[in-house]
């Protein structure tokens, strides 16, 4: 397992079909991990965070790849 920072300094090494789910309160330090959706048993204290394409739209469209500003877009996406 990783941290949702680990995750997102590695973006594009992920697979834009798969997902990322992460513990709350979605903090840099959250535990996370990138699977397929529905691939996996994803663990009890971890939910859905957002598609790597779309964290990959995000980063686009906002000119920034502010972690802080791709939490706030996932917890107004959820």
């Amino acid at each position: 397992m990783r941290t949702l920072e680990q995750v997102l300094l590695n973006i594009n090494n992920e697979d834009p079909e798969h997902t990322i789910y992460a513990e709350r309160p979605w903090t840099i330090k959250s535990n996370a991990i990138v699977c397929l959706e529905d691939s996996i048993d994803v663990p009890s204290n971890l939910s859905y965070f957002l598609e790597i394409f779309l964290v990959l739209d995000v980063i686009e469209d906002l000119g920034s790849d502010s972690m802080q500003r791709i939490i706030e877009y996932a917890e107004y996406d959820s």
